[in-house]
């Protein structure tokens, strides 16, 4: 007998099922029983398993079952099920439902039976007793009435003796006079007297109904009744013949009730299920509904069962479907069911042959398998990156046995010794391993394997192939099965040759950069990514005063001048992304004292731990800071001088030329006006003639006040332009507003009151005023605007003087 593979759903079904099952051998061994066969029989698991199939079964029966399973066997039939005797404990026979299947095995040869058996034993003696009331009806048909009765006015005037027996009494005269309504139940008298009603009226039979009758103790009778009007000794009775239909109810509810039952297992299976005939679908299950992404049954109802099979699957389909019409069974198949949203679903699908409104159908069990499907992708991607990963992974992954020959091993190994895998495979690792190295490896493995320790690591010498060593990091752990004891090990080695090559090289760096730390006039710091010192080299006394303990742990943002923090903290962010950078700021020193600081600052990771830090070689340059500070002075004193007209004190024609130029390209940008207000002191050369160039200065001091005083806004700007004339640049101003600044400037100029014996306008100092506005565009420039002004100052200086004049 071949094992027994089932699974934990198949067997969580079994066991719970209120149905008797059992797994049965080709011999008629029981294999397996449910506690439900166990009831039925009368027999606990351990006694059952012990008898076979034939110790339970009636011996008149016997015969009848080895004929069935022998053609099941030989294919002639998938299953069978009937009605046969077996023997109870207690040697009582009882009836039961039996139904067998064939579970053939991979090669499709025989391997058990499948066996539902369920008690009918109550069903059958029913049975048997429902064929002798049918031999007693066929007698009281043949030789007595049907129950009957007669009666008249409501009241009973004449029962059969049959139906003496159907409404319980004892003797037609118990009955004879009484009320008919006395024995109809009392949701059907209003039908009854319609009736009667309806008969009297038309004097003829009406067709037979259903209704209940109360017998004389209570009990409720179904019944069907005839009735029609006869004349009966000159006046007109009731004749009403009843036919006990309670037998027939009470089937007609448990048929109803299975049906609902089974259409309730249907409707709420895991499973979908489809019905088709003809090639087309007559019946989907809600499951199906679900699994193809349907809005109803009405959109698979009547449709070809092939056009939900993926085009891959129809030509398999088609065979299966053949081969089902000839009765040969087709085992279940993986398929492809096409969806309403476009979408391809995975299906396993089992196909039946059964019966379905007379006609020969196909009942089609589909299973959805697509989380199956999409888990053992995902697992074959994951066993073949694993496999990548283990064959390019630069670190030797091995396996050996508890005497630790090696089981296998990844190509990495090849790389690190020279050796092959397939010639290394089987030899000892020891072998693989330099001097004193071995014999301390061998003893620290062998005492892992008695349990002594977790696991071996070590850095050993491991031999190379062409007579050479390498450093290898070995880590090996044991691994254990079910029962706790050692089957093998695992492990890993890395190459460490160059690491340890470079620890060297660090160590001797470690002390060259000691030395030089240690002499150099540079201060040398080592910080955390916060600026927490880790070290400092001895010049941090000459320059901050501190000995290097007595900074060490201290956070070096603290000795920062408040004023060049937030350029340090932008630094050092720039530092942590771009790796460098140079920084020129204060430290303060133990003194309280601040010293300009010159730092070149560096991320680095610590060859050991991985660990970022920032290493800082820092130079005071306060000397250099102080040159540079009062050169930066002195050249601000220049810009100003170059800028400012030395006798007035306001801006000159170079300021003006420049400020004009941003203006005009900011009004052009915002497409705002652009005014600028152009003076020339009148009879100014006269003055000079008159009060000396010493008077002359005087007044043109006193004007430039003035007009800087009667500008309003900030934004304003004026200018010497040249000689005796002055010019105001007005952002954001228009004609009019150009017209307003420049007559107050004219009023408050005249109203100065400055003598001026050489004017021929007035006996004090005036002022001509030409003002122009322009909106810039790309087709003008800003010496348009200049030459506008000059043209209006022009047209004052011609229109009498002390005036202004706009240039349209």
């Amino acid at each position: 007998m071949e094992h027994l593979a089932v699974d934990s759903l198949f067997m969580d079904a079994f066991n719970f099922s209120k149905i008797g099952m059992a797994l049965v051998s080709l011999e008629g061994n029981w294999l397996k029983v449910n506690p439900a066969l166990c009831d039925i029989l009368g027999y606990v698991e351990a006694d059952l398993i012990k008898m076979n199939f034939q110790d339970v079964t009636y011996p008149d029966d016997l015969e009848m079952d080895l004929t069935y399973l022998e053609k099941i066997i030989n294919g002639e039939m998938d299953s069978f099920e009937l009605s046969k005797r077996f023997l109870h404990k207690t040697g009582q026979m009882i009836w039961g439902l039996l139904s067998v299947s064939l579970v053939k095995n991979q090669e499709q040869h025989p391997s058990y039976f499948i066996c539902q058996i369920q008690d009918i034993t109550e069903k059958k003696v029913l049975i048997e007793k429902l064929e002798k009331s049918e031999i007693r009806y066929r007698n009281i048909t043949r030789y007595s009435p049907e129950p009957m009765a007669l009666y008249f006015e409501g009241k009973l005037t004449y029962v059969n003796e049959e139906g003496v027996k159907l409404i319980g009494a004892t003797s037609y005269k118990e009955l004879i006079g009484r009320n008919i309504n006395e024995f109809i139940h009392h949701d059907f008298i209003n039908i009854v007297s319609d009736r009667v009603q309806k008969m009297l009226s038309s004097y003829e039979q009406l067709e037979a109904i259903d209704i209940k009758l109360i017998d004389v103790s209570g009990k409720e009778i179904d019944v069907r009744i005839s009735s029609m009007p006869i004349d009966y000794f000159e006046r007109t009775e009731i004749q009403v013949i009843f036919t006990d239909i309670t037998q027939r109810k009470r089937i007609e509810k448990e048929l109803q009730e299975s049906e609902q039952r089974y259409r309730a297992l249907v409707e709420s299976s895991a499973n979908g299920i489809v019905l088709h005939q003809d090639g087309k679908i007559v019946y989907v299950n809600p499951k199906i509904l679900s699994l193809l992404k349907a809005v109803s049954e009405d959109q698979l109802v009547g449709q070809p069962i092939i056009n939900y099979v993926h085009p891959d699957y129809h030509d398999i389909v088609k065979h299966r479907i053949e081969e089902l019409d000839r009765n040969i069974p087709v085992g279940a198949i993986e398929e492809k069911y096409l969806c309403f949203d476009g979408t391809v679903v995975d299906v396993e699908v089992v196909a039946t042959p059964i019966e379905y409104m007379d006609k020969p159908a196909f009942q089609v069990i589909v299973h959805d398998i697509s989380k199956k499907k999409e888990m053992q992708s995902k697992l074959d991607k994951s066993k073949e990156q694993y496999q990548t990963v283990i064959e390019k992974i630069k670190e030797v992954i091995f396996q050996t046995d508890i005497n630790g020959r090696f089981t296998f091993l990844n190509p990495a190994w090849e790389n690190i010794t020279g050796y092959k895998v397939e010639e290394s495979l089987g030899h000892h690792f020891y072998e693989y391993i330099n001097g004193t190295d071995r014999n301390q490896f061998q003893d620290q493995f062998n005492a892992m394997i008695k349990g002594k320790n977790e696991y071996v690591g070590k850095e050993v010498h491991c031999l190379t192939k062409d007579g050479g060593n390498c450093c290898v990091d070995v880590f090996v752990k044991v691994s254990l099965n079910e029962h706790g004891d050692v089957t093998d090990t695992i492990g890993t080695l890395n190459d460490i040759t160059k690491r340890k090559e470079s620890e060297a090289e660090l160590i001797a760096s470690e002390e060259r950069f000691r030395m030089l730390a240690e002499y150099s006039s540079d201060m040398i710091s080592l910080h955390d990514v916060n600026g927490v010192y880790l070290y400092t080299s001895p010049a941090c006394k000459e320059i901050l005063q501190y000995e290097a303990e007595e900074l060490i742990g201290r956070d070096a943002f603290l000795f920062i001048h408040p004023n060049d923090r937030e350029m340090i903290s932008m630094d050092n962010a720039y530092v942590r992304m771009q790796g460098y950078t140079t920084s020129t700021y204060r430290l303060r020193r133990k003194d309280g004292e601040y010293v300009w600081m010159e730092s070149a600052t560096k991320l680095i990771s610590d060859p050991k731990s991985g660990e970022e830090k920032l290493i800082v070689v820092s130079r005071n340059v306060t000397n250099r800071k102080l040159t540079e500070q009062k050169l930066q002075k002195a050249n601000e004193i220049l810009q100003k001088l170059s800028t400012v007209d030395g006798l007035t004190g306001v801006s000159n024609r170079r300021a003006f030329d420049e400020r004009l130029e941003i203006e005009w390209k900011r009004s052009l940008r915002n497409s705002t006006p652009l005014s600028l207000i152009m003076f020339d002191i009148d009879y100014f050369k006269a003055y000079n003639d008159t009060y000396g160039h010493q008077g002359g200065d005087g007044c043109l001091k006193q004007i430039a006040s003035t007009i800087q005083e009667t500008l309003g806004r900030i934004s304003d700007f004026i200018c010497r332009y040249g000689g005796e004339e002055f010019c105001a640049i007005l952002p954001d101003t228009s004609k009019d507003g150009a017209k307003t600044v420049g007559e107050k400037i004219r009023t408050a100029i005249e109203g100065l009151k400055i003598p001026h014996a050489g004017s021929k306008n007035q006996p004090w100092v005036t002022i001509s005023i030409g003002t122009a506005t322009m909106i810039p565009t790309l087709y003008t420039s800003y010496e348009d605007l200049i030459a506008n002004a000059d043209k209006a100052v022009y047209q004052a200086k011609h229109s009498g003087r002390n005036c202004i004049c706009h240039y349209e």
